[in-house]
Formats: structure tokens, C-alpha cells, sequence
């Protein structure tokens, strides 16, 4: 769907909502896997995910986040925080994936947990704040805003230990949807550059005519095809291998961050 859409503004929306039912799906409890339904469109009203991780003091350094969770009782905890950078955000988001620390939990990204955030709390109120809307020189059809936490309720994704080995699990899902997403703009733009060089004329003969025309089209064509089949075999790879559940993390070789 992603290649044929190859739209970057509309296929983010959509990338995120797929990272936000893929999470919780494989890593939530009864009641978080039951917005799964609405966020790949089997019910009604559909719903909209967000991935909120990025931190102005950090960047994609996770390690650096701040943003606290307090537990609250029962499954429940409440979030103290920001996130510098949160698509989908400003008045779309269903639910939200974001990172956090559990209060008194190590430092380093090991001690993030993973939690997601409903957009309205359990009174009906909006559970957080948009500080801004972004004003972005690119995807603009991409709502992206600054989100504050101020006692925001939230509900612990999987295992409170396990949180960055689930956010990085879930961001190969948008690597893998922006690179299927990037080759199919790049056939687009090829598709775009074929036709026009079959009804340009130029020197006595249309442009397909010339044999440097024919050559770059060539070239093009070619680094497109490599392209879309390494996106698709990285794609196939993963659908083999995606329900699969980690190794606990003291046998997972990872750097630290």
C-alpha cells in the first residue's frame, strides 16, 4: 500500500498508526490489543496512532529522555514530561506510543518503558497538552506538534524492563515503510520522466529518441528495480520473523545508548 501511495505526508500517518497496532498487538494487554481493530480499519470508527519518542534535549538519543512515569495504582500510571517532536498529534491521535521512565528506574535508554497514551483520559478530558503546531518546510500534510505531560494517564506496554527493545522492534516497522515508501516516489518520478520524454520534442526528435535520453532513463530504471527488490526482500525477511519475541536482554548483545 505504501508503494502505490507514495505520498510521504499521507503515508506517515498511516505508517504510524501501523507501528501503534503492531505494538500493541504483540506487547499489550487484553484491553490495549482492543484498539487494534480500529486502527487497521476492521471496525468503526477507525482510529489514528502516534509514536512519540524524540526529546528536544536528546534528539534520537533515547538514553537522554526525561519524561517520567509515576505509577498510579492498578495498571494505570501517570506521565510527567514532553516530547519535542510528535506526529500525528494535534488532533488525530487515538492512542500514542511514547517512552518513559519509571520513577526511581536506571538511566541510559535500558531503563525506558514503553506506554501508551489514550487521548482522552478516563473522564473524558483531553489527557495532554499540544504546546505548538510545528511549522515544517516539508511534510506539512503531517500534523506535528509539541506534547506536554502533566499527569497524562497512561498504560504500561509489555514488560516495564523491556522498553527500548520494544521501541526499537517497532521503529523497524517505519524503516521499513519509508524505504518502500521512498522507492515508490522514485518510480513515480521515474514514471513522470519516462512520459514526458515520450511527447518532448527537442532537435527534430522526441526526447525518448536521443540516445543519452534512452541512457539516464536506463540508468534510472535499473537503480529502481535494485532498489524495490532489496525493500522487498528486507520486507519479506521481517514478515517471516516478526512475531517472534525477544531474547531477555542478558542475552541480547547491544551497545549501550
Amino acid at each position: 500500500m505504501g508503494y502505490l501511495v507514495s505520498d510521504p505526508g499521507l503515508y506517515c500517518i498511516i505508517t504510524i498508526t501501523i507501528q501503534t497496532a503492531y505494538a500493541l498487538y504483540k506487547y499489550g494487554n487484553d484491553e490495549l490489543r482492543g484498539y487494534v481493530p480500529r486502527l487497521i480499519g476492521d471496525e468503526r470508527p477507525i482510529n489514528f496512532g502516534a509514536t512519540w519518542f524524540t526529546e528536544v534535549q536528546g534528539g534520537s538519543d533515547l538514553g537522554a529522555n526525561t519524561t517520567m512515569a509515576k505509577r498510579d495504582g492498578g495498571d494505570r500510571w501517570r506521565l510527567y514530561g514532553d516530547k519535542y517532536f510528535a506526529s500525528g498529534g494535534v488532533g488525530l491521535a487515538d492512542i500514542a506510543l511514547t517512552s518513559a521512565r519509571p520513577e526511581g528506574g536506571k538511566a541510559g535508554a535500558k531503563g525506558l518503558a514503553l506506554f501508551a497514551v489514550p487521548r482522552l483520559n478516563s473522564k473524558g478530558d483531553l489527557n495532554f497538552i499540544v504546546r505548538r503546531l510545528k511549522d515544517k518546510s516539508g511534510t506539512n500534510s503531517v500534523p506535528t506538534g509539541e506534547v506536554e505531560f502533566h499527569g497524562s494517564e497512561a498504560y504500561l506496554v509489555g514488560d516495564l524492563n523491556n522498553g527500548i527493545y520494544y521501541i526499537m522492534e517497532d521503529l523497524m516497522v517505519s524503516r521499513l515503510a519509508n524505504a518502500i515508501g521512498a522507492v515508490g516516489i522514485a518510480r513515480k518520478a521515474y514514471l513522470e520522466a519516462y512520459e514526458y520524454a515520450n511527447k518532448r520534442r527537442a532537435f527534430g526528435k522526441l526526447l525518448i529518441e536521443h540516445p543519452l535520453v534512452i541512457r539516464d532513463l536506463m540508468d534510472m530504471e535499473i537503480t529502481i528495480e535494485g532498489a524495490t527488490a532489496l525493500v522487498f526482500k528486507a520486507i519479506n525477511e521481517f514478515d517471516k520473523t516478526w512475531h517472534d519475541k525477544h531474547r531477555t536482554p542478558n542475552t541480547i548483545i547491544m551497545p549501550d545508548y
